[in-house]
């Protein structure tokens, strides 16, 4: 049997979506809600009966199987979810915000001005600097571009 609020956003939609959330702020939360088609009272419908569902699946592990198999999803779900590379600053971006964060002061205040948030640019960092390791043609444009 389907439950309602899985009928209407399964579980990879679900952490994606969380994921989007916490990405965004609360400045934008109207902004990505509305992108998925939800407003305020249908998410919190949707969350409440997600989060009621992962409360009770850590009720439910055994000596044999500690983790249910529901946490062990939802788990998966948000790696995923975290590590989509499909929202990563272009690289001449990247350099942008790099060369403010290399300029000192408080990091937060100095990519807000370019209307980025730490998360952004860490995502974009891990993101970038995988590629750099594996391509040093790019490192040494990176570097460049840097100055």
């Amino acid at each position: 049997m389907v439950a309602p609020h899985e009928a209407e956003i399964n579980l990879d939609a679900y952490a994606r979506l969380l994921v989007a959330l916490n990405r965004a702020g609360v400045e934008q939360r109207d902004r990505v809600l509305a992108s998925h088609g939800l407003d305020e009272a249908r998410w919190q419908t949707i969350d409440d009966a997600w989060q009621e569902r992962l409360s009770q699946a850590m009720d439910e592990g055994t000596d044999e199987v500690p983790v249910s198999p529901f946490l062990d999803a939802f788990s998966r779900a948000m790696e995923r979810a975290e590590s989509d590379d499909s929202q990563v600053m272009s690289l001449a971006r990247f350099v942008e915000a790099t060369r403010a964060v290399q300029a000192g002061g408080e990091i937060a205040k100095s990519l807000a001005v370019l209307g980025l948030t730490p998360d952004e640019y860490l995502r974009a960092n891990r993101h970038w600097m995988r590629l750099m390791a594996q391509d040093d043609e790019l490192s040494a444009a990176f570097q460049r571009a840097l100055g």
